[in-house]
């Protein structure tokens, strides 16, 4: 029983750091898209950076 449940941890890890890998994608190419257009939300994408760091 207690294997089940470390696979079932594992797996759900995996699924949550890939989430958070393609949220972090469209974060930045949203403020990619900002900046480009506008050229005044720099800030918001140095946000971005940061948490990334």
């Amino acid at each position: 029983m207690e294997k089940i449940n470390d696979m079932i941890l594992e797996i759900s890890e995996k699924i949550t750091s890939e989430e958070e890998r393609s949220c972090q994608k469209n974060v930045e190419a949203v403020s990619e898209q900002h900046t480009d257009s506008h050229g005044c939300l720099g800030p918001l994408r140095m946000a971005a950076f940061d948490r990334k760091n």
